[in-house]
């Protein structure tokens, strides 16, 4: 009973709160800048915070993500539980619960656990003010946003992308995708339920994060719908949304049975109608959404081939921290692998870690680094064994949309 209640203040919470002071934020970033709109911007971002703070009733949860190999120890608020099982191992890891602790605990926890030769991440709301210390301790961004300028010439902004987008662009005019732009709220429904609830979650499975049908409808309400059609048949479709100059692209969706459609080049029709839509209203700044921060991931390596640069979410709530004071030798290989983001004194960079077992070779770092700066960072930042525990900085920092 007490749980039941507890979801309910939860859920109530969220979407009279948290979701509507997210909105405002949001629909801000329209306005002219200055320093009254980036202070009631940031304000409004404090109190969101404080709403999911209220959520958790100031708690968070540690678990134990065990894999044949390692384990790693998970302190946070569950946001991304299933994601971290799947990208710090090869196959999902087993999840057991091991406790629930108020924050003003976890500095000493993780202290003892790193101590104890665990490897730690810790996902808090970014109003936490604590930073940890260890020998390896790295803040992550788990989603950024992938932007593309688009007020310059066609030609310009085909020259940013990569020769493997001009192919794909080839492959969907020869399909011969048509598009629509819509603002009833009939086809919104349909998109809703019979195209993107079930994609996302027979995509993503149990990673699948699907968004409640209030608050996809708040952005279909803030700019549109693009429908894709193949042969008149509806085959694809997304969210957009026009902040100022801005337009965001949001939530995707395909139809049932048009899952072979992917290939020919379905998305690429998403994003390519809605940049040539943008452009004719004359905005000055395609956002192709959200990805997983880390090089290696299938959306985010699919985004950065339109030329894009990286952007932080305006109203992301959590961060991940990697904590450790020694990590088991193919853990440390598989996150060097990764090439995991962050943002570290206002630049973006991908994190690699040395150890004792694991050394790296001048030219793997050097690749790893051509790989981050044609994704918009700045390079590698090496974290090795030989150094001094490292300072960490805030990865968490307001950003405009």
């Amino acid at each position: 009973m007490q749980r039941s209640y507890l979801k309910v203040v939860r859920a109530f919470i969220l979407r009279r709160w948290v979701h509507p002071l997210d909105h405002l934020a949001v629909n801000l970033t329209a306005r002219k800048a200055g320093w009254w709109r980036d202070g009631l911007i940031g304000l409004l971002i404090v109190a969101s915070q404080l709403g999911r703070l209220a959520m958790t009733m100031l708690r968070v949860n540690v678990k134990r993500l065990k894999g044949p190999d390692w384990s790693v120890i998970y302190i946070g608020e569950e946001f991304s539980v299933e994601e971290l099982r799947h990208v710090l191992f090869p196959s999902p890891a087993s999840v057991d619960h091991l406790d629930r602790v108020f924050l003003w605990q976890v500095p000493a926890l993780v202290r003892r656990l790193v101590n104890d030769g665990e490897f730690v991440v810790c996902e808090l709301n970014r109003l936490i003010p604590w930073r940890p210390r260890a020998r390896y301790v790295f803040p992550v961004t788990p989603w950024v946003k992938q932007v593309l300028d688009i007020d310059r010439p066609l030609d310009a902004v085909l020259a940013g992308m990569n020769r493997s987008m001009h192919r794909d662009l080839r492959k969907m005019r020869e399909a011969g995708f048509t598009c629509e732009f819509t603002q009833d709220p009939a086809q919104f429904d349909i998109f809703y339920h019979e195209m993107y609830v079930p994609y996302i979650a027979k995509r993503h499975q149990d990673r699948a994060i699907v968004g409640k049908y209030y608050e996809i409808r708040s952005d279909f309400e803030n700019g549109g719908l693009v429908l894709i059609r193949h042969k008149e048949r509806l085959v694809a479709g997304a969210i957009y949304q026009v902040y100022g100059d801005l337009c965001q692209l949001g939530v995707m969706g395909m139809g049932k049975g048009s899952s072979d459609l992917v290939g020919r080049g379905a998305v690429v029709a998403i994003i390519w109608s809605v940049l040539e839509w943008a452009r004719r209203q004359g905005l000055r700044t395609l956002d192709i959404g959200g990805s997983r921060g880390y090089l290696a991931n299938g959306v985010f390596r699919f985004k950065r081939k339109w030329g894009t640069y990286l952007k932080a979410p305006l109203i992301a709530h959590t961060g991940w921290w990697f904590i450790a004071e020694t990590m088991p030798p193919d853990l440390c290989r598989l996150i060097n692998s990764q090439g995991f983001l962050g943002q570290l004194d206002g630049e973006w960079w991908t994190v690699m870690f040395e150890t004792p077992e694991v050394p790296l070779a001048k030219e793997e770092v050097e690749r790893t680094s051509r790989m981050a700066q044609k994704a918009g960072a700045a390079g590698v930042r090496v974290l090795g064994y030989h150094q001094l525990p490292p300072a960490a900085s805030p990865v968490l920092q307001s950003a405009d949309l």
